[in-house]
């Protein structure tokens, strides 16, 4: 178990009804190495000044004061008056304080991706099904299936086939922010751990596109585009989109994309914690479009391709504790 080195809390008292405050405290800790997350101590936070408290009028104070029985319902009678019968009325103060460390995580499971296709836009490549491909290290159309490789053997230089985690078709009509989309998507079999820094990550998926249409619906030749998501296995598409543990963003369709990940590690509000990854991207593009369905111009299937790598495993983690105490005293 990890000693904490460091706790650092502040506090900002928002106003709610007449008779609250809520505290919300913003702390950080530091630990001096990995820990179990849901052993995480809880904040000695203390009240707020009265300085920081939100002002309240002779009126206020006096309407609060003549409704001792409101909060004898929250706090119990026996807690609204002094033993030596001055009256003495308290608040119940409810506050989500967050807990953020670092960490070094020791193993990190590559994580699931999805390329969507919005259907009502037609600059954007339209995917193919059955054709994707998946390979750890270096592409190598032989390589063994990474599944039929033991675990310690999965380290950079080592090349396998991971394609098992493809989507085989095209899932369509997939509603996000009312907007119907088409999809493909990747998610790591239970053995696809990344117990090494930088080990890349190679994924391909095909699609075609129409030139002619572009001009004619946008009055411009675009290049072809997709969305993509990247997102912690452990869940599932819709709810890491909806829980803010990803998002979507468009890349260059038509060429090469190198994708570096940050691990932070945080909690959603009433939800489980889970990885919710810092993308940095760069494209490299091609320059023609064999794809293209254009009368007389169509060769072969174009491919997108994204390298991806986790380059370190330095973890930032961030966590919601809910906290219920005593309070104000008026």
């Amino acid at each position: 178990m990890s000693q904490i080195t460091r706790i650092d809390s502040t506090e900002k008292a928002l106003p709610m009804t007449p008779n609250q405050v809520i505290v919300a405290p913003i702390v950080t800790a530091s630990f001096t190495d990995s820990t179990d997350l849901e052993n995480l101590p809880t904040p000695n936070v203390t009240e707020a000044p009265q300085s920081a408290r939100p002002s309240q009028t002779k009126q206020t104070r006096q309407s609060i004061l003549s409704f001792p029985q409101r909060i004898s319902q929250i706090v119990g009678p026996e807690q609204s008056n002094k033993p030596n019968g001055s009256t003495v009325i308290w608040s119940v103060l409810g506050f989500i304080a967050l807990l953020g460390f670092g960490c070094v995580a020791d193993e990190v499971q590559f994580p699931a991706i999805a390329l969507f296709q919005n259907s009502n836009w037609t600059s954007q490549a339209t995917l193919r099904p059955k054709s994707q491909k998946c390979f750890l290290g270096w592409l190598k159309e032989d390589a063994v299936f990474c599944d039929d490789l033991p675990s310690e053997q999965l380290i950079p230089g080592q090349s396998c086939n991971c394609k098992a985690g493809w989507t085989n078709d095209v899932i369509e009509g997939f509603e996000w922010q009312n907007t119907t989309y088409r999809y493909v998507s990747w998610r790591p079999t239970p053995k696809l751990i990344d117990r090494v820094p930088t080990y890349l990550m190679t994924l391909q998926a095909f699609f075609t596109y129409n030139t002619s249409q572009s001009l004619a619906d946008s009055s411009a030749t675009q290049s072809p585009s997709l969305w993509l998501a990247i997102y912690d296995p452990q869940l599932n598409l819709t709810d890491a989109l909806e829980k803010g543990y990803t998002r979507m963003v468009l890349i260059a369709a038509n060429g090469d994309n190198a994708i570096n990940l940050g691990l932070t590690y945080r909690q959603a509000p009433n939800y489980p914690p889970a990885y919710d990854y810092d993308v940095s991207l760069s494209s490299n593009q091609n320059l023609d479009i064999v794809c293209d369905t254009s009368p007389g111009k169509y060769i072969q299937p174009c491919f997108v391709t994204l390298f991806i790598q986790i380059p370190t495993f330095d973890r930032r983690v961030i966590m919601q504790r809910p906290v219920m105490r005593w309070g104000v005293r008026f």
